[in-house]
């Protein structure tokens, strides 16, 4: 009998320990609480790129008819609007002058065509004009030609034109002569409102 008796006593015993256990896990207490992640930035500036502007129609033979020549440098121009307002901004060009040679002999009628493509890491991308034909440079006017132009909350970022595919075209009235380059310059202008030309 006291066999019997002991072994009963244990077995309660056990089984009162594990009721007590599962108690205490249902009624155990959770505590959250919440942190932030921030992060502040500071403005940078505007400024335009034009180091690797220079267009090259390269060297060729007298001929009596009109010529078009394709320009064979990587010309770029690039605008990096750091200020972080989303203020907009706009980018022209001026050619100062006709083609001329180192005698002061100039390629009369000579059009310069700016065509490209545009890259830009903003998502809202500034606008410019259609590529194909491009744009058609008045040097003897001096007029201002928009080139990229950047409303409101536009061209954040770098935005480059890629000016590989432009060209010169020279009428067959052109007087060509030998010996020194033609050259003229172009004068790339950048400003840090958008503009409608």
């Amino acid at each position: 009998m006291k066999k019997v008796l002991l072994g009963l006593l244990l077995s309660a015993t056990l089984l009162g320990g594990t009721a007590v256990t599962a108690n205490a896990a249902d009624t155990a207490d959770t505590t959250t609480s919440n942190s932030t992640g921030d992060v502040t930035f500071t403005g940078g500036d505007l400024t335009l790129d034009a180091s690797e502007a220079g267009l090259d129609f390269g060297t060729h033979q007298i001929t009596a008819g009109s010529d078009t020549f394709a320009n064979t440098a990587k010309t770029t121009v690039s605008v990096a609007d750091l200020r972080g307002t989303g203020d907009g901004w706009n980018l022209t060009v001026v050619q100062g002058g006709q083609f001329r040679n180192a005698d002061g002999k100039a390629l009369t009628g000579a059009v310069i065509t700016l065509s490209g493509s545009l890259t830009s890491d903003s998502t809202n991308r500034p606008t410019f004009p259609n590529s194909d034909p491009g744009v058609d440079l008045n040097a003897d006017a001096g007029d201002n030609h928009a080139l990229m132009t950047a409303a409101g909350d536009q061209g954040l970022g770098t935005s480059s034109m890629n000016y590989v595919a432009s060209k010169l075209t020279i009428p067959a009235s052109a007087a060509r002569y030998v010996g020194s380059a033609y050259t003229t310059t172009l004068t790339w202008n950048l400003g840090n409102t958008p503009t409608n030309k």
